[in-house]
């Protein structure tokens, strides 16, 4: 196979794996009751470290540059949604709300975005605690830091191809890399989960209804005196 038909499979099968991972009944929800869920946004567009090819360019798009994350310490699971360069909170309520469950205790920033934030979700008996990066990475008061989602943000970015990756394919190796968090959570067979995932999406069609015959029917037609028969 040439490059380009290997690039071709590669990136069909993860288009399964980040179409798998965003369907409803898939889609992990993060945190509850005592839980913690770090929230951060990262900018993707820019130099890789040691300046190992660039992701820098003018074809990114403005909803393409900025990614916002959740993920619930003790969890490999993690939500990753493209939003638009604003960040606004008209933008990233709708995930928070979408993906989190009630009574999680919510760590981030000091983003504007989510100020008096709880005030704002819908989920019930939610709590914010923000530290101010500017002063304390770890907030003296309340112990809260972002520290995992930190460590996320690199985790992702190393996930990512050195070069060639185009800035329209970044949604699905945001897809790609959740999936393989979501799978390693659960400590499943990769190649046998995504076999189970590809199955799923792209299902066969149609069934080609071949002549066959049972074991049965052929002694049968072996005990049979007519050569016809058995033929």
């Amino acid at each position: 196979m040439t490059d380009h038909t290997l690039g071709e499979i590669y990136a069909d099968c993860r288009n399964i794996c980040t179409a798998w991972i965003w369907k409803p009944e898939h889609t992990p929800k993060l945190g509850g009751y005592g839980k913690i869920v770090e929230m951060d946004k990262s900018f993707f567009p820019g130099t890789l470290k040691f300046n190992r090819g660039r992701r820098l360019g003018t074809s990114w798009d403005d909803e393409d540059k900025w990614t916002f994350g959740l993920t619930e310490r003790g969890s490999l699971d993690c939500i990753l949604k493209q939003v638009l360069s604003s960040r606004s909170r008209k933008s990233l309520l709708p995930i928070i709300n979408q993906y989190t469950l009630q009574g999680t205790l919510f760590c981030s920033d000091g983003w504007k975005a989510y100020f008096k934030l709880a005030e704002h979700l819908d989920i019930e008996d939610a709590l914010h605690f923000p530290v101010n990066h500017s002063k304390n990475y770890v907030d003296p008061d309340t112990g809260a830091h972002t520290q995992t989602i930190e460590s996320l943000w690199g985790h992702v970015k190393d996930f990512l191809p050195v070069r060639g990756m185009k800035p329209k394919d970044l949604g699905s190796f945001l897809g790609w890399f959740m999936w393989w968090r979501y799978s390693r959570q659960r400590d499943l067979d990769l190649f046998v989960h995504f076999l189970k995932c590809a199955a799923e999406i792209r299902p066969p069609l149609h069934f080609s209804k071949l002549p066959f015959a049972t074991a049965q029917t052929l002694n049968e037609r072996k005990n049979s005196n007519s050569d016809e028969d058995f033929l």
